[in-house]
């Protein structure tokens, strides 16, 4: 029988978002491959057992041989190159946290019941939804004049959101207590990054740009757009999950440029600065609220959007610094119940993944295999899914409901398509890049957020003074 250190040792190899060993063991074996994304390449028949004892949840060491379950335990699972043998991978999560001395990751038992998580991820999503209602951030136009400098009510969000969630992580860093709760949100929001480059990173998040201005709209806004009645939101929404489908079917045949060949451990500004991550954060924290005050004095939120109505929740606007703390401290619940960070874009795989349950879409969309299940996966679902409860609410009590202008339903779909196109080639959106990633000070959030303005900027300057549309 395994001892607990043996089992400690099982955790770190961990299988996420996998179909059932059941539905697995009926398929011919092309069907088990995952795509690109952090995942460890498995070519060897050994590695083939410990994966499927994984899925199992049976005890490695009473099914593998002493020196298969050796190699398990430190990483070091063999791998076979030829051509012939690459065509079949399988690809995992490595929870790899270097040497012995090292913080485990939590034991099982200390995971909170998913009645919790889905309780948290609810009020999480009706929250964020009101605040994105409340702050005006998700009106169509208010986006669209952003991208062209002409209100500034989204960046004194954006700017807020992250500040805050930098807070909130310097603090959760900072208390023993939550210290490893922190660690492994910062593994899981890395992980996914390391098959990525910069280059594809960037690249990504200039696409995501692009769709923003176009739809005007974020991953995560349509969501509030659809709870306020804007129209066209669905179409936005739908071309979402069109742009699922076809990085998915793209994935298998996108160049290295954008996915390294091998993983490679993400870096972060404070890792490369060589300080702890706080000592970078809170200076750049207060810099940020100092750049958001800037902008207020210049701009005051007041002559940006339109007020009326009285008392808290019948106010139609709340100034955007306060909606940005509200969304940034959202971050707390998804550290320290979720064991996660804030994100919205996978929300559109998970429900585009349902579509593997058809078989002849299961190959061409294999890309999608690893999002299918697991409280992982579904919890943005359910988070944006409160978004949507929460704008509309917040819509009702206000009397705004159906007040708010939409675009042409073409560039709602277009842009709804190129969105979550590129956020799936940047591993990541304007709540995971912008929000997260850059709270955590992620570099390749750095060069995403930049890159999103700039695609953002440069399309609205070319739809407003080379083909005349209003904005």
């Amino acid at each position: 029988m395994p001892t607990t250190t043996e089992h400690k040792q099982e955790a770190r190899f961990s299988c996420a978002g996998l179909v059932t060993a059941a539905q697995r063991s009926t398929r011919p074996v092309w069907q088990n491959s995952l795509s690109r994304g952090d995942f460890l390449e498995v070519f060897s028949s050994h590695s083939l057992v410990v994966c499927l004892c994984r899925l199992c949840a049976v005890p490695l060491s009473t099914v593998c041989l002493p020196e298969i379950y050796e190699n398990m335990k430190t990483g070091s699972l063999t791998t076979m190159s030829s051509p012939e043998e690459k065509d079949v991978r399988y690809r995992f999560h490595w929870k790899d946290e270097g040497p012995d001395d090292t913080p485990e990751m939590p034991a099982r038992s200390q995971e909170f019941n998913p009645v919790i998580k889905i309780a948290t991820s609810i009020i999480m999503g009706v929250l964020f939804g009101l605040a994105l209602e409340k702050g005006r951030v998700f009106e169509p136009q208010i986006i669209r004049q952003q991208m062209v400098l002409q209100n500034f009510t989204m960046m004194k969000m954006f700017v807020s959101a992250s500040a805050t969630g930098m807070l909130v992580f310097s603090f959760l860093t900072m208390i023993p207590a939550t210290r490893r709760k922190m660690q492994r949100a910062v593994q899981e929001y890395m992980c996914g990054l390391r098959y990525k480059t910069i280059f594809g990173t960037g690249l990504g998040a200039a696409i995501l740009g692009t769709g923003m201005t176009l739809a005007g709209a974020c991953p995560g806004m349509v969501l509030a757009q659809v709870g306020a009645a804007v129209p066209h939101s669905v179409l936005t929404v739908t071309g979402g999950l069109l742009g699922v489908y076809l990085y998915a079917l793209t994935d298998p045949v996108l160049p290295y440029s954008i996915y390294r060949k091998r993983a490679k451990q993400p870096s972060k500004l404070d890792e490369q600065m060589g300080t702890p991550y706080f000592n970078m954060a809170l200076p750049l924290a207060a810099l940020m609220g100092l750049f958001v005050f800037g902008l207020e004095v210049f701009f005051p939120w007041t002559t940006e959007v339109e007020q009326s109505g009285s008392g808290l929740f019948g106010l139609r606007s709340w100034p955007p610094f306060v909606v940005g703390m509200l969304i940034g401290s959202l971050q707390a619940p998804a550290v320290l119940i979720l064991h996660d960070t804030l994100g919205s874009s996978s929300s559109y795989c998970t429900i585009a993944s349902q579509a593997l349950h058809i078989p002849p879409l299961e190959r061409p969309l294999a890309y999608l295999s690893g999002f299918t299940s697991g409280m992982s996966n579904w919890w943005q679902v359910i988070f944006v899914g409160g978004a949507v409860v929460g704008a509309h609410l917040s819509a009702q009590a206000s009397g705004t409901l159906h007040t708010v202008d939409g675009v042409g339903p073409m560039s709602a779909l277009v842009g709804g398509l190129l969105m979550i196109f590129g956020a799936r080639m940047a591993s990541g959106c304007t709540s995971g890049h912008g929000l997260s990633g850059m709270g955590l000070l992620s570099l390749h959030s750095l060069v995403a957020v930049p890159a999103m303005f700039a695609g953002a900027i440069g399309t609205g300057c070319l739809m407003k003074y080379a083909l005349e549309v209003d904005m």
